[in-house]
């Protein structure tokens, strides 16, 4: 595996690399020919990933003793993203493949993926998982008709859930590599000791005006709400688009009933959007969910800087 300048060199050449997560799908990138010979002939085992927390983890516990790939989506969450052919070639050669589970990637069911090499980091959670019963089905920009349900998949925003699923990481690499066994349980010790650290952070900011309701600008944060005790109203509105009429309507009459001061959102809103909510007395507060690699810091800095946002929001 390699440090982080390299694995961005990497993904520039369209092999590796998630964005801020946004939603959707659609095309990646064309991967460089003379790149996967490099990669084909590495001696180390390729383990494929399918979004940001996985790479995360795995590059925590297991550091070069494996080759990390996370396909590069073009500015699209890596949930939604669709792979080409060769991306799936790709995947059909790596050692060990991590899945999230939640169904998490939908792609995955459409293509053919050598089912000893899986693993569902997803499954050791399942009964944890939340269910949405009225999702909607939308699109946006060129990511065309998705849905956020039937189950939600941000499970890493509970950060007790986040760990369960980097044990099940550690034990599929422990398989892979036995006798690194004993290193990864190690440095899984660390990882747990940081996402622990997070769970308690997050606990501290929403402690004394967790009550307070919150508007969401997309359904993605229902295992953040349900784990810190928080009160959300979700919409389905995008940071680059401009609400229509009637979207208006729904959240100046959700605004009065719930009196909410601030808007979760994965990226940050338009400056019309921004203009038009403060309008109604509610800030925007970026809280991206990070299911693509951040444009800066890692998935502790990332979640860190929400947290003190949130808490900053919460308690003034």
């Amino acid at each position: 595996m390699k440090d982080r300048d390299s694995w961005k060199d990497w993904g520039r050449l369209g092999l590796l690399i998630g964005l801020m997560g946004g939603s959707g799908c659609g095309p990646s990138d064309e991967i460089n020919r003379s790149d996967l010979a490099v990669a084909d002939s590495n001696p180390i085992p390729r383990v494929c990933v399918v979004n940001y927390p996985l790479y995360f983890f795995v590059e925590r516990i297991a550091g070069d003793r494996v080759e990390l790939v996370l396909p590069k989506s073009s500015g699209i969450d890596p949930a939604f993203w669709k792979p080409s052919d060769e991306e799936i070639q790709m995947f059909q050669r790596a050692d060990l493949i991590l899945m999230w589970g939640a169904g998490y990637a939908k792609w995955l069911t459409e293509v053919s993926l050598p089912q000893g090499k899986l693993v569902d980091t997803g499954k050791a959670i399942q009964a944890q998982w939340i269910y949405d019963e009225d999702a909607v089905t939308h699109s946006h920009g060129d990511e065309g008709e998705h849905s956020h349900g039937e189950v939600a998949f941000t499970t890493w925003l509970d950060f007790t859930l986040a760990l369960r699923q980097g044990e099940e990481v550690k034990k599929a690499l422990a398989a892979l590599l036995p006798d690194q066994a004993a290193s990864f349980e190690g440095t899984f010790r660390r990882l747990q000791a940081d996402l622990t650290d997070l769970d308690r952070q997050m606990r501290a900011a929403v402690a004394k005006n967790g009550e307070q309701a919150l508007f969401a600008s997309h359904p993605v944060y229902q295992y953040l709400e349900r784990r810190y005790g928080l009160t959300l109203k979700s919409f389905h509105w995008e940071p680059g688009e401009t609400p229509g009429e009637e979207a208006w309507e729904a959240f100046e009459s959700s605004r009065s009933e719930l009196k909410v001061k601030w808007m979760l959102w994965e990226g940050q809103p338009s400056e019309e959007t921004m203009v038009r909510m403060r309008a109604f007395g509610v800030e925007p507060l970026v809280f991206p969910t990070g299911g693509g690699i951040p444009e800066e810091g890692d998935f502790l800095d990332l979640m860190r800087g929400n947290i003190h946002r949130l808490s900053e929001a919460l308690n003034p």
